[in-house]
């Protein structure tokens, strides 16, 4: 037989051809399907809660999600890519989360206290996700030892070191690695131990000295009674000099955005029972997928202020107001045309008492003043959003608590409030009126907190920002005064000696503050005459050992030549 009547035959009497899969079918067996034919796809699907395919679209838009916001995170947008993160369904994709981390981490090392950083800010909200992300790297580390597998054990063991600079595990869990890594010394292990120490000595050392000694002196003993080769020998001897030195701090100062108050330490040891849950990395049908997402937009709401479902009703709210006006005056008058005698009622007024508005306002405000780069830009994008006239005391608020949150005083805080402060005499005075209230309540806060307050005032006064006369609100005496207003009080001047000089405040605080432009009856003379009482010797002489001890005794000559 010929091959044409061989092709011919097959073509009369072969099996018919399978029909081509379409776009559904082809999702469904996990076949790509271009872009332009998903959109086809998901508009075709009906929002089904109950569906495979509706749950396995929600399902990969969750993984597409995590794993795009994980490869853009960098030092410089961590702070806005944290709420588009807890935006997503975290709980229900822990373990989308737990791979995308650890794959990212292992391909880029050095960005390790960045990722440690990012999981840090997750744990304080969801620990259990967390907990699934440390139970992997410690299987990881237990198998990849084992093996002898020096990347795979020396990515998940770097992770972990910077995890506990975070304070995300116990000081058990990096001991236990580095102890075992030197038990059965090799070149690789302890070469791994070496890496791992420098990851977190700093921590560790202020830590558990003890421990740290003890761990030092298992590598001295390595190192005399080992055959190491000489290039791991130069790696222990150098770590004893960084030792000596001093250890690099653990964690930057751009990557700590974990206050210590909110930090949640999970106390695993190296050994335990661990379940790395490997279903969780897979989509599976879920029977109570309406229950779980509403459990997810009420965690949303708690974490971030807002919801989709608050949104949706504002897009409704916004269509009703749109067509409702005409729809409700064609039913009010079709009502009064058949009866007459229904009463209108009076327009009445709605006053917000849930202060919603207000959190919103701040939320807004916060989030600006993290994300921006620049002073100028934060200070751009606060005007650009809007500030009611009701909400302006809110914002001058909002700068001096972030400012005091930080652990050190940040001049980004005192320029961008010099910046509003200098706008109009209306900021200035709102400034002034923050000064007073917060030299009123200055006892409240911590000594850090308060330090970050007055070098903002202080800054203010030494820029013109704010004139001398808030000063006025002082009274120096033993009984009108705290330790907490003393130390506010020294910490203000000296920094305004740093700024201006000793000269120029001393001259200062003689001559007066001048004429105050926003009080004209008020004589500025006065200004100061609650720090430098005359009423009493007694005062006097608190005032004169006061501004003595902060090493402003040359204001004090008016004072002592009084007493004589």
């Amino acid at each position: 037989m010929s091959l044409a009547a061989l092709a011919n035959y097959h073509r009369t009497h072969g099996k018919e051809a399978a029909p081509p899969l379409d776009a559904a079918a082809r999702f469904r067996a996990g076949v790509y399907v271009p872009p332009s034919r998903m959109r086809q796809l998901e508009a075709a699907i009906a929002p089904d809660t109950a569906s495979v395919s509706y749950q396995r679209l929600q399902w990969q838009a969750l993984a597409k999600g995590i794993h795009g916001l994980i490869n853009k995170v960098s030092e410089a947008n961590v702070r806005d890519l944290v709420p588009k993160l807890f935006a997503q369904d975290l709980v229900r994709g822990r373990g989308l989360l737990a791979r995308a981390l650890m794959a990212a981490q292992a391909a880029a090392p050095s960005f390790t206290p960045l990722y440690a950083t990012l999981v840090s800010v997750v744990n304080t909200q969801f620990p259990q996700v967390i907990e699934l992300l440390l139970h992997r790297l410690i299987a990881q580390f237990r198998t990849d030892y084992a093996r002898n597998d020096k990347a795979g054990a020396s990515s998940a063991a770097l992770f972990l070191a910077h995890l506990y600079n975070q304070h995300v595990v116990g000081a058990l869990l990096p001991m236990e690695m580095l102890f075992l890594l030197l038990d059965h010394a090799t070149n690789d292990s302890v070469a791994l131990a070496v890496e791992v120490v420098r990851a977190c000595g700093a921590t560790l050392q202020e830590s558990n000295p003890r421990l740290v000694q003890s761990l030092f002196d298992t590598f001295r003993s390595v190192l005399a009674e080992s055959a190491l080769d000489t290039r791991t020998a130069y790696l222990v001897e150098s770590l004893f000099s960084e030792r000596r030195d001093g250890f690099p701090p653990g964690i930057p100062d751009k990557l700590d955005l974990v206050r210590e108050e909110d930090q949640l330490e999970h106390q695993i040891a190296l050994m335990d029972e661990i379940a790395t849950r490997p279903e969780c990395d897979t989509f599976a049908f879920d029977p109570d997928f309406e229950k779980h997402q509403e459990e997810c937009r009420r965690a949303k709401h708690e974490i971030l202020g807002s919801s989709d479902e608050e949104e949706e009703d504002e897009e409704e709210d916004e269509d009703e107001a749109e067509n409702g006006d005409d729809a409700g005056s064609e039913s009010k008058h079709a009502a009064l045309a058949t009866d007459e005698s229904v009463p209108v009622p009076a327009t009445q007024t709605i006053t917000d008492e849930t202060s919603a508005s207000q959190i919103a306002f701040r939320r807004a405000v916060y989030l600006t003043i993290m994300s921006s780069l620049s002073f100028e830009e934060c200070a751009h994008q606060l005007l650009k959003i809007g500030i009611p006239k009701a909400f302006e005391m809110e914002l001058v608020n909002m700068i001096i608590e972030c400012c005091s949150q930080e652990r050190t005083y940040i001049n980004f805080y005192g320029l961008l409030a010099e910046r509003f402060a200098t706008r109009s005499p209306h900021w200035r005075s709102q400034f002034a009126t923050a000064f007073e209230q917060y030299y009123a309540v200055i006892h409240r806060y911590e000594t850090a907190r308060l330090r970050n307050i007055a070098k903002l005032f202080a800054h203010l006064i030494a820029t013109e920002a704010l004139t001398w006369h808030v000063f006025r609100v002082v009274r120096l005496t033993e009984e009108d005064t705290t330790s907490s207003s003393r130390i506010f009080l020294k910490i203000t001047f000296e920094e305004l000696v740093a700024a201006l000089g000793l000269e120029h405040v001393v001259a200062k605080l003689h001559a007066g503050p001048g004429p105050d432009p926003a009080k004209h009856d008020d004589p500025a003379a006065h200004a100061f005459d609650g720090m430098f009482l005359k009423d009493h010797p007694r005062n006097t002489r608190f005032a004169i050992n006061y501004f003595t001890s902060i090493g402003l005794g040359a204001v004090t000559v008016p004072l002592r030549e009084w007493l004589k």
